[in-house]
């Protein structure tokens, strides 16, 4: 049975002497933005967040020729969320290794995740996009996924060739040469179109975790 919780991280940001409160809380934000999205991400659910405090902590440094004192700020970012399987987190060897742009692309597979079938195709080709910039390594998959953004990506009729013999041979109709927001057949292509991308994305994804 699913269960409605408040999941509370705690963690430390050193802080500079006249770092105000609300830079100490935006350092926060984007130290913990890779493990909200991850919790996100594994659950396939959308968290709600409740809030972030912050206290500062002032410890006496007395050590053999040190002396002083040494600020952090301890940081409580708290958020609901609907806890229904095991989330397994990576290791700080795994995420050290992997790109840098892995949280921004987690983030957009999470927004697709909640978006409707148009969106979610141009968010996953976005991300796909972003880890293979050279169009010219693409494999089937990927560009069946181009194919598919591009499709319903342009409000005027499609020229390209190899564009418009994949979409007459998904659609079953040479004929078609434009994207039909209303045409049932156009739409039930694109959710299946969805989720072939959503695969492509998440075994993109979760190579690197």
């Amino acid at each position: 049975m699913s269960s409605s919780i408040w999941l509370q991280c705690e963690h430390t940001v050193e802080i500079q002497d006249l770092a105000s409160e609300e830079d100490i809380c935006q350092l926060s934000n984007i130290q913990l933005r890779l493990f909200w999205e991850l919790i996100q991400y594994k659950q396939r659910k959308s968290i709600q967040f409740k809030g972030t405090y912050a206290e500062k902590v002032i410890e006496e440094i007395d050590r053999p020729g040190v002396a002083g004192i040494k600020e952090r700020m301890l940081m409580r970012d708290t958020a609901n969320a609907i806890v229904h399987r095991k989330v397994n987190m990576p290791t700080e060897c795994q995420l050290a290794r992997s790109n840098k742009q892995l949280s921004t692309w987690i983030h957009f597979a999470n927004q697709a995740y909640d978006s409707n079938d148009v969106e979610a195709v141009r968010t996953y080709y976005i991300i796909y996009e972003g880890i293979y910039p050279y169009k010219s390594k693409w494999k089937n998959k990927a560009k069946r996924l181009k194919h598919t953004r591009d499709f319903i990506s342009h409000g005027e009729a499609l020229k390209n060739k190899e564009l418009l013999q994949f979409i007459g041979a998904e659609l079953g109709d040479l004929k078609v040469n434009q994207f039909d927001p209303y045409n049932l057949k156009h739409l039930n292509f694109i959710r299946k179109q969805r989720e072939e991308a959503r695969r492509l994305i998440e075994s993109e994804l979760n190579s690197s975790l």
